[in-house]
């Protein structure tokens, strides 16, 4: 396997793979993946901030010259892929998940808008009746 797509990264235990963002300093400035190592692909080998007993998920724009990388690095014995579609797909991903997360509270305010007077009556109601309050 010489790529990997964002879903299945996300699969992998967080401590069992570190990703290398191999865009140039203008790139990464716009925007870069928490965690990642940003090194350029010739500054790989060697690179002390980099954990070669790890899977290295090598991280391009889109995910064209990362491909190439990682072949070099597997011929060289390392674990190394290519994240599929790069850092565009990991942007996507991160879109979506806050979408995903703004429509579940939008329903959740429109909810409570539209029953809680009829809840909370009856709720408020039992209390007092039932004294499920006391000092």
């Amino acid at each position: 396997m010489s790529s990997i797509t964002i879903e299945e990264l996300k699969q992998l235990p967080e401590n069992s793979y570190q990703i290398i963002d191999i865009r140039d300093e203008n790139e990464v400035a716009h925007g870069a993946i928490p965690g990642a190592v940003a090194t350029p692909s010739d500054a790989i080998e060697g690179n002390p901030a980099i954990d070669f007993s790890k899977k290295l998920v090598i991280c391009c724009s889109r995910g064209i010259n990362s491909k190439e990388v990682a072949e070099n690095l597997t011929e060289e014995g390392l674990d190394a892929v290519s994240l599929e579609r790069g850092y565009i797909a990991w942007l996507m991903d991160v879109m979506k998940n806050s979408q995903d997360e703004d429509f579940a509270k939008n329903v959740e305010i429109s909810l409570r808008k539209k029953f809680k007077k009829k809840i909370w009556s009856k709720f408020t109601k039992a209390i007092n009746t039932y004294e499920l309050v006391k000092p």
